[in-house]
């Protein structure tokens, strides 16, 4: 999947940020700002890294609809459930491989730790 608008919104908003505070930020404040209120950041989410789980969560929450669609079009005789719901499947399955594999090239998620 194409992230390149991701990339450019996250961009976007750590430039703002480098507004607001008088001047560029590194690498390390920039994910201190990324982190959760409660652990010393400014809450800000980066886009890029939550794009993965958000689609795949809006998928597994979305089957059962899905399914329901799928029953109602092979009743219609419009299609059989299984072409639909193996596609489904077959696609949600891509998304997990393509999220499994994005994981590798963002931080450790304990490194970022909340202290005290």
């Amino acid at each position: 999947m194409d992230t390149k608008w991701l990339e450019s919104f996250d961009s976007g908003v750590r430039q703002s940020i480098q507004k607001l505070v008088g001047g560029p930020l590194q690498d390390t404040a920039w994910w201190q700002a990324t982190v959760g209120v409660r652990c010393g950041g400014l809450g800000l989410r980066a886009a890029v890294v939550l794009m993965w789980p958000a689609f795949l969560g809006s998928r597994l929450v979305s089957r059962p609809l899905m399914q329901e669609t799928a029953n109602h079009n092979a009743e219609a005789g419009l299609a059989p459930e299984s072409l639909f719901m193996d596609k489904l499947d077959e696609r949600t399955k891509r998304a997990v491989e393509c999220f499994w594999s994005c994981c590798r090239m963002v931080p450790d998620p304990r490194s970022l730790r909340c202290v005290g």
